[in-house]
């Protein structure tokens, strides 16, 4: 059975501007954050989605919250969702150095935080735990979490923008990603 994702990455904060490490720090959306979640709300309104699902960090509930609104949805959170934890680089700009050194390597785990591969482990634990019936699924996460799930799936580089909405399918039988594309 196939079912379509869309993946949406939280709207711009502060952090995201002076590109320090937000990690699982709670930081909010700036007024450029709003305006995007606003904006992507209108761009993506005629998708077919049936769930919405958000990180509980606040950047990307009030992301959710502009979508609900005109999907007519609640959102469900799970703290699978939330933002890797970059344990203690969090709030710091990362040196080039470490930042080339952990994508490269999927269990080095950040110093007081995560690996991606326990990243990805809270991904698929979240997806394994959804009701069967459940199609149409639009998660609002973040941009390190998105990143891990889809250099897992796809060896193509997407853009992951803050806002960006990224459907693809799932093939439940396979348990695989697959058809990834910006809508």
């Amino acid at each position: 059975m196939k079912k379509t994702f869309y993946f949406v990455r939280h709207g711009e904060t502060d952090w995201n501007v002076l590109g320090k490490l937000q990690g699982q720090t709670d930081i909010p959306l700036n007024e450029n954050g709003i305006k995007q979640a606003r904006a992507l709300s209108e761009r993506i309104k005629d998708l077919k989605v049936d769930y919405i699902f958000s990180s509980p960090l606040s950047r990307a509930y009030n992301t959710a919250l502009y979508l609900s609104e005109k999907f007519g949805l609640e959102i469900v959170t799970s703290s699978f969702l939330s933002e890797m934890c970059f344990g203690d680089f969090e709030g710091n700009v990362p040196p080039l150095d470490i930042d080339k050194a952990t994508l490269k390597n999927w269990d080095e785990k950040v110093p007081n935080g995560e690996s991606f591969k326990d990243c990805f482990l809270r991904f698929e634990h979240f997806v394994n735990s959804l009701d069967e019936n459940v199609d149409n699924v639009l998660i609002v996460s973040h941009g390190a979490f998105l990143r891990v799930i889809l250099r897992y799936y796809s060896a193509d580089d997407i853009s992951l923008t803050n806002c960006v909405c990224i459907a693809c399918e799932y093939d439940t039988e396979a348990r695989k990603f697959s058809k990834f594309r910006c809508v």
